[in-house]
């Protein structure tokens, strides 16, 4: 296929396009910055503004599937690259702005927030079993070099209201334990992450996500920011020093629990390449599926992609894992 990447010389969108390439898409680096841009290896560059609507129309229409690793939360953005006849496909972790897209009538497919989180958490809450209400916690490990727009998101929700099963909650103010593998029992923090609408529709039960940072003691600056979000920008740079010190922290885990037990997790190296890795396995799902809206659970299941996981580095295990009926778009 012929994939666009938007973005492509930041954290995401460079990795993204690499990964790409190995699945044997034929890549084209878009942004707007072209020395930034000639650096990516890619088949091809195009200098381009993400507020050329009409110039994002005439990219589309020469690529199967346009992704958006700018951190430009648009939705006149998805439809110009669909209404250019290419397949759209965003990494955003924002609940409102996937919310949003979700309730677009696109002339071809769209995936809203398809990466680690959203995307693989999507996945790993489909192939957990039980009932009743599912938590979903994420440890990120403080020395990766986060992407700007990902890093600067983290941050910005702090002390957001929240509504899961009813219950309203803000944003890095209330605390769950998790047994995490590899870390023991963790704290982690109320978070804001865009699966958590997207699975209480498709599962029918009710979803939070959760944040904290590796080490633990990092995870007290999200409390801050959540008490106090006027301080958050100042957290954000103090973050940075931290994450410099503490390079070799990269290590990210999702835990899926229910009221008991933990029921999946999935472990790996690098946010940012499993963002890419989840992205890129899922391109061709999505440039083949029928004119819609998806979330990751509604492209693939966990099965699906897990040899190309395992490829990446990514370990994941399911607690027992289950087959459901469901059916693929395509």
């Amino acid at each position: 296929m012929k994939a666009a990447v938007l973005g492509a010389y930041g954290a995401v969108g460079r990795r993204l396009a690499v990964e790409a390439a190995t699945l044997g898409h034929a890549v084209t680096a878009v942004g707007r910055d072209g020395t930034r841009l000639s650096g990516v290896p890619a088949h091809d560059h195009l200098r381009l503004s993400m507020t050329d609507l009409a110039g994002v129309r005439r990219m589309a229409a020469a690529h199967d599937v346009v992704v958006n690793a700018t951190g430009v939360e648009d939705s006149q953005l998805a439809l110009a690259s669909t209404e250019g006849g290419a397949a759209f496909m965003d990494i955003s972790a924002e609940r409102d702005y996937l919310g949003e897209l979700s309730r677009l009538a696109p002339a071809r497919p769209i995936a809203a927030g398809i990466g680690l989180a959203p995307g693989l958490t999507n996945l790993l809450a489909v192939a957990a079993s039980g009932e009743g209400p599912l938590h979903i916690g994420i440890v990120a490990g403080i020395g990766e070099p986060h992407g700007d727009a990902a890093r600067a998101w983290v941050w910005s929700v702090s002390g957001r209201q929240v509504t899961s099963g009813g219950t309203k909650q803000r944003v890095y103010r209330t605390a769950r334990r998790f047994d995490v593998p590899g870390l023991g029992r963790r704290t982690l923090l109320r978070a804001g992450f865009g699966e958590q609408d997207q699975l209480a529709t498709s599962l029918d039960r009710p979803v939070s996500t959760w944040l904290g940072f590796d080490p633990a003691w990092a995870t007290a600056l999200l409390a801050v920011a959540g008490i106090a979000p006027g301080a958050a920008a100042y957290l954000d740079r103090l973050s940075g020093p931290a994450a410099t010190l503490l390079a070799q922290r990269d290590r990210w885990t999702v835990v899926v629990s229910d009221a008991t037990s933990t029921r999946a997790w999935a472990t790996g190296r690098r946010e940012v390449d499993a963002t890419a890795t989840v992205a890129a396995l899922c391109l061709e799902r999505l440039a083949t599926a029928p004119p819609g809206v998806y979330a990751a659970d509604e492209l693939a299941r966990l099965d699906d992609l897990r040899e190309g996981l395992s490829r990446a580095g990514i370990e994941v295990a399911t607690n027992p894992s289950i087959t459901e009926n469901w059916k693929d778009p395509r």
